[in-house]
């Protein structure tokens, strides 16, 4: 310890005997384990994770207001921002923050986005570049209406949203196979519910594998993790990080990892709350545990810890289902549903089943299992799908949650489903789309106690409606939330509301 000191207090070792001691302290040092250094960019400072706010939604003008915040790895340092501007910011716990929202922030129709940064040592640590919550600041609007969308050709899922330029937009990267292999290419949002096309985000990825948004080296800008590989030869795949350059273009990572079958689904938070983001794993490659892979804090990941599981793991949802201010996970596998509540480094306690899982034909191109506060008491509840109906979860905040309530949304085919305010009222609804074709989708409004109305047709100017996958995001920043179709002629169709 005495050496270590020695070297690392830059002491003047001026005899012999000292130099020697130097000397052994340097191989010492060159000799530990890369991991060592590599294993936390900011102990102790984590990663803030955004799960919910309350309110959702507030008429323009309605004067400053109180905004709480929900979610993990809050602390005293923790900021909450509307539009990437801070505002002043009360910590009441590691799962929750309160902030002021400023009448001047809400006097006209507008989408205010809420992200929270964490300060280090070395600096700012914010979901800026992710938001992953929004206020929709507008009038409540009594049901859906679209017209014609703007369309888009040579797409196919995964279809996935962030702020690439940092100009508060939001930008699309998609799944592009017009050069003839696979490849994600991005798409600039202009704010209003318009896209131009961008640069090629990486022409490695393995088609139909995920691909997620998030700030993995910790410098403001967002970076696109994907599934890398040879789709058509079959080859074993990977999982790679392109660090973006905040202009929409991205630079090469490396690939980790190893999949003969590609990963269904990863997640990007920080698991083991050291200031770098982590990936948890869902892969058939690995029957009966979910890999956690640490981020070192420069784009790159090393295999770090495990968390088993009953069988196949199929979708998984990350959330403080216990209050603690530290992330679980809730993994659906082939047979049951079981959450895995977080240690707060990185490993996870043994899974408790929350309930059987005896549907096979899951809405399998969209997210099975998603989370959301259906009844807005900031406790995360779950959602998830079977042949003809989705099933809800209420957390009782304590890892518990009370017995699935079933809502039918019908026998038209495979289907997908998403959950957000649709129409302004501050309740989360549930929209969902069938394969067969047609000119409609299907909302279930939310009463907000928790429990959804009956199924309301909504209409389309034409036929859209597919299985793939729904995306949401006020795209022309008008406080409603509009959403993406992709119909199997592999086109992006984007409806804003009016």
């Amino acid at each position: 310890m005495n050496t270590v000191r020695c070297l690392l207090s830059g002491s003047r070792c001026r005899t012999l005997r000292h130099t020697v001691i130097l000397l052994a302290c340097a191989i010492l040092v060159l000799l530990l384990p890369a991991t060592l250094f590599a294993s936390s960019k900011w102990p102790g400072y984590p990663f803030p994770f955004v799960s919910s706010v309350s309110p959702e939604a507030v008429s323009p003008g309605v004067g400053d207001f109180t905004l709480t915040v929900y979610g993990a790895n809050f602390n005293s340092s923790s900021i909450v921002n509307w539009n990437r501007q801070a505002r002043q910011t009360t910590f009441i716990s590691a799962r929750e923050l309160q902030t002021v929202i400023l009448a001047s922030d809400v006097t006209e129709p507008t989408g205010g986005y809420i992200t929270v940064t964490n300060t280090t040592p070395g600096g700012a640590l914010s979901t800026s570049a992710c938001p992953s919550a929004l206020v929709e600041v507008h009038t409540p609007i009594g049901a859906i209406s679209v017209g014609l969308p703007n369309t888009y050709t040579e797409s196919y899922f995964p279809l996935i949203v962030g702020d690439l330029t940092g100009s508060g937009k939001l930008d699309l990267a998609h799944s592009d196979f017009s050069s003839g292999y696979e490849q994600m290419s991005t798409m600039l949002g202009a704010g209003n519910g318009t896209f131009v096309s961008g640069a090629v985000a990486t022409d490695e990825y393995f088609g139909q594998g995920d691909a997620e948004f998030g700030d993995v080296n910790g410098d403001g800008k967002l970076d696109l993790v994907f599934t890398e590989g040879d789709y058509h030869s079959g080859t074993t795949s990977y999982i790679q990080a392109n660090l973006g350059n905040g202009d929409g273009t991205f630079s090469p990572g490396k690939p980790f990892g190893n999949f003969p079958i590609a990963p269904s689904q990863f997640l990007l938070a920080d698991f083991n709350r050291d200031g770098t983001l982590d990936i948890a794993v869902a892969s058939g490659s690995d029957h009966y545990h979910v890999p956690i892979y640490s981020g070192n804090g420069d784009g790159t990941f090393r295999a770090f810890s495990a968390v088993q599981v009953p069988y196949y793991p199929l979708a998984m949802v990350a959330g403080d289902f216990n209050g603690d201010g530290i992330l679980d996970l809730v993994i659906e596998s082939d047979y049951e549903f079981t959450i895995h509540l977080g240690n707060g480094d990185g490993t996870f306690q043994p899974g408790q089943m929350l309930a059987p899982n005896n549907w096979r034909n899951l809405c399998v191109f969209g997210r099975p299992l998603l989370t959301a506060d259906f009844n807005g008491d900031g406790v995360p509840d779950l959602a998830f799908c079977n042949d003809t109906s989705i099933g809800i979860m209420i957390g009782r905040g304590d890892g518990t949650f009370e017995p699935t309530v079933f809502y039918s949304v019908g026998t038209q085919g495979d289907f997908t489903f998403v959950a957000g305010d649709f129409n302004s009222d501050g309740r989360t609804d549930l929209i969902i789309s069938h394969e067969n074709p047609g000119n409609a989708l299907f909302i279930l409004w939310g009463n907000g106690d928790g429990t959804f109305g009956s199924k309301t047709m909504v209409s389309l100017p034409e036929d859209y409606v597919s299985e793939l996958p729904i995306i949401t995001g006020d795209f022309n920043s008008d406080g409603l939330l509009d959403f993406i179709l992709e119909p199997p002629i592999s086109t992006i169709a984007v409806f804003t509301q009016h």
